[in-house]
């Protein structure tokens, strides 16, 4: 929902808790959206960023997210 429906993680985590209580960790989906946003191993460590990164996105950051998971059906 982050990804592709053009929410901000904590709208996107309201709305799917709100409907299965299922307790995705957001931890984990911004460490995923920082690996497909900046795919560089250059890249500084994710644990070193703010608690608040990659909790929201860019639209050129959300596309090639979205081009990046579609390409992985594929691979």
């Amino acid at each position: 929902m982050f990804w592709f429906c053009d929410m901000d993680l904590n709208t996107a985590y309201d709305t799917l808790t709100a409907i299965r209580p299922c307790g995705p960790n957001k931890k984990a989906i911004r460490g995923a959206t920082y690996d497909l946003a900046k795919n560089d191993p250059g890249k500084e460590p994710f644990e070193s960023l703010p608690e608040h990164a990659f909790e929201n996105v860019a639209d050129w950051e959300r596309k090639l997210i979205q081009d990046r998971v579609r390409n992985l059906r594929g691979a």
